[in-house]
């Protein structure tokens, strides 16, 4: 069954009625502030032309030259530079002005919000915006021209998805790329009987890192060192993996590590709880493009919460009907979740 999409506006309608909820803006906020004030509605619609071209360039422009350390400091800048436009548009737009000059700080921010606001949302559920957006970052990457002979390999691991659910999903249409692989690429299913325990540290060391020796459940009390050792606490998953590491992981020859406990000696590693607190595996700056574009900040935004809407609905349903066995799903599960099944994803 497929859903019913909404229309979304073309790009140059969307600019032009982003620019005009920007001019608005203006207006209502020569009323909040009495020290705005503008003779023509032509310099409002002008400061906003400026400003959201701004929003749309600068942020690129920081991170290809690659000059901002920390992201907190990479928004601050952002905004700082919004606030120097204001000013210069205090300066050169006729009719415009801003006193005391301090006002220009909060006149800018809520500018930028307006801006990265709108902007998103009549696009937030456009996924061919959304996959053009991630795909114009990767089409400037320096990437080799020859492609080497040795065969690569993806890995995707989904934590307690049976065989048979699989075929099951196959069958019944949810999974139409591994049915097209199977139907056509000559691939085929091979169950596997995950040896005890059958969790996920344990598999992931098996598989990433060739041994799962002393790894006897996800969490675990070790009477020698008189501690508890927790699978997903950082500090607990690199000590796991520097016990069992040999160099020579599944991952170690230019492989790449993302959302696991274990990296498998990736040299590359994002999300891996045993690289989390190593710096040099480990970079605030892998996560710039994820936060570059004010587009992915929004969507991240509206998806988390409407995921936690969706989680405490579906309590409050099972809650009312008396379903049982049921898992306590209160206090900070809910943000969990949503950030599992939302943040990470992204």
């Amino acid at each position: 069954m497929r859903v019913p999409r909404l229309r979304h506006l073309p790009w140059p309608q969307r600019i032009v009625l982003i620019w005009t909820i920007e001019a608005l803006t203006f207006i209502v906020m020569i009323v909040l502030f009495r020290g705005i004030t503008f003779e023509t509605g032509g310099a409002a619609f002008a400061v906003a032309v400026a400003i959201g071209l701004v929003n749309s360039f600068v942020r690129p422009i920081l991170v290809r030259l690659g000059i901002v350390p920390s992201l907190p400091i990479f928004l601050l800048l952002a905004l700082a530079i919004n606030a120097l436009v204001v000013w210069l548009a205090t300066e050169y737009a006729p009719g415009f002005a801003i006193s005391p000059i301090w006002l220009i700080a909060p006149v800018s921010a809520i500018l930028a919000a307006v801006n990265v606001s709108f902007s998103d949302l009549f696009g937030i559920d456009d996924d061919d915006f959304y996959y053009q957006h991630l795909l114009s970052h990767f089409i400037d990457l320096k990437l080799p021209q020859e492609v080497g002979s040795d065969p690569g390999m993806v890995f995707l691991e989904i934590d307690g998805l049976s065989e048979r659910i699989l075929r099951r999903a196959i069958r019944e249409g949810f999974m139409p790329t591994l049915a097209r692989m199977e139907r056509e690429g000559g691939y085929r299913i091979v169950g596997w009987e995950c040896n005890v325990p059958c969790q996920t540290s344990a598999s992931q060391a098996g598989i990433l890192l060739g041994s799962n020796y002393d790894v006897p459940a996800f969490r675990w009390y070790e009477k020698d060192r008189q501690k508890t050792m927790v699978s997903n606490r950082p500090a607990d998953a690199a000590e796991l993996e520097r016990r069992l590491s040999r160099g020579d992981g599944l991952l170690a020859r230019g492989g790449a590590s993302r959302a696991n406990l274990v990296s498998g000696d990736a040299p590359m590693a994002m999300f891996t709880f045993s690289t989390l607190s190593d710096p040099n595996r480990h970079s605030s700056q892998d996560f710039y493009p994820l936060f570059m574009g004010p587009y992915n900040v929004l969507r991240i935004a509206l998806l988390f919460i409407w995921d936690l809407l969706a989680e405490l609905r579906a309590a409050r349903y099972q809650r009312r009907q008396d379903e049982r066995p049921r898992i306590h799903r209160g206090g900070v599960y809910p943000l969990l979740r949503a950030a599992t099944t939302v943040l990470m994803r992204e």
